[in-house]
């Protein structure tokens, strides 16, 4: 009983903290309500891309005659919409953008769209990658004497201070 009191009061090593593992960590990046208004401007800007090349005069499937020559023929229909959406913010590309007006300003206002977020998802990625980098944990006795966060001693009367105080004569008697 006395020796649970003299010696096992304070913890001399912690176990670290094991660093939490998930296939999908990469989406703690961004809030939930973040992932999910990206999410819904994808199917608005879909829906917008497929409404605006359906009705718009101009596009390749209302006026096929004007566009006959051209190597590129695309039929934006709603499956194309969501591919075109899907695939334009990668490196290779969606491919052809939309012939009328109104469906390459939605297009040109969702890569806008996208290299915001984009940016923004990289930025936090970092930071969030740092700041788990900035609290490393105390593994050595090196480790222990180069920090200041967290303070130690040796208690009175046990084994350890007896040792330190050995060694602080026997250092003071070397260098007299």
């Amino acid at each position: 009983m006395l020796r649970k009191k003299a010696y096992d009061t304070h913890p001399h090593e912690e176990k670290p903290k094991s660093s939490h593992r998930s296939l999908f960590k990469f989406l703690t990046v961004l809030e939930p309500e973040v992932w999910v208004c990206i999410l819904f401007a994808y199917g608005f800007t879909s829906i917008l891309l497929y409404i605006f090349d359906r009705f718009s005069p101009y596009s390749y499937q209302n006026n096929k005659d004007k566009y006959k020559d051209d190597d590129e023929k695309r039929e934006f229909t709603l499956k194309e919409c969501l591919w075109f959406c899907m695939t334009s913010l990668t490196p290779q590309g969606g491919g052809e953008a939309p012939k009328n007006l109104s469906g390459r300003l939605v297009a040109a206002t969702w890569w806008l769209f996208g290299f915001i977020i984009i940016a923004s998802y990289t930025a936090n990625l970092a930071a969030f990658l740092t700041v788990s980098r900035l609290d490393t944990p105390i593994e050595s006795l090196d480790d222990l004497s180069n920090q200041y966060k967290v303070q130690y001693a040796p208690m009175n009367g046990t084994s350890t201070m007896t040792y330190f105080e050995r060694m602080a004569y026997i250092e003071k008697k070397f260098y007299e």
